[in-house]
């Protein structure tokens, strides 16, 4: 009976310590993950200084911008406890900063409200978090043209398994959203990564403009 015990607790142990070594292995993973997307933000902006056409150099910059926002989910994963997920309100506020540093915004006065205390999953992180840099930048540029004033609402929610994300701004909005103003790059990469999510966009432009996004939290379902 001691010797059986004994044997179980060895291989609870070693089950332990396997554990522990892929924690560290999967951290490690996030960690040089991160480095490698900083890299590459790093030579794109370095390239962006030697072109001089400007629209070259706003695409650069975009892309750039995309590249941080994946960057940084790397990076919570790796501060995080959780391997599989991160605080979405902690990001959110980290990107929106960000980009708002980033922007051409001097002057105006931009409210920014994020509303959530759910933490979510990497599947599900990548294409939230690109979806809102796309919308944030898209903001900053656009929708305050001739504001002096200006307020942007995130919300994300999850109820049995779906979840729901609400970007929205008091802005100019944008004539005919769901028709012609679909060309954009930003635009597009949204209807992409919405339906990489298996999920449905909803759209309007009435004292503003609301993506109001739905999907299935279990990919796998759909």
């Amino acid at each position: 009976m001691f010797e059986r015990t004994q044997d179980l607790a060895n291989k609870n142990g070693q089950l332990r310590n396997a554990i522990q070594e892929k924690e560290i292995l999967l951290k490690e993973i996030h960690h040089r993950v991160k480095n490698n997307l900083q890299l590459t933000s790093s030579l794109l902006n370095l390239q962006s200084k030697q072109v001089k056409d400007e629209n070259t150099k706003i695409a650069l910059r975009e892309g750039q911008a995309r590249i941080k926002s994946m960057s940084m989910i790397h990076q919570k994963l790796y501060q995080s406890d959780s391997l599989s997920e991160i605080p979405l309100q902690e990001y959110l506020n980290q990107l929106t900063q960000n980009i708002k540093h980033t922007s051409n915004i001097d002057g105006k006065e931009i409210e920014i409200e994020i509303h959530t205390n759910e933490k979510i999953s990497i599947d599900h992180a990548i294409p939230v978090g690109l979806i809102s840099n796309e919308l944030l930048t898209n903001s900053f540029k656009y929708a305050f043209t001739n504001k002096d004033h200006g307020k942007i609402s995130i919300s994300f929610s999850l109820e049995n398994d779906e979840a729901q994300f609400i970007y929205e701004d008091d802005g100019v909005g944008i004539e005919n959203i769901d028709n012609q103003n679909r060309n954009s790059l930003g635009l597009n990469l949204v209807d992409m990564l919405t339906r990489q999510l298996h999920g449905v966009l909803e759209t309007s432009s009435y004292k503003g403009l609301k993506f109001t996004l739905t999907f299935p939290t279990n990919l796998n379902q759909s």
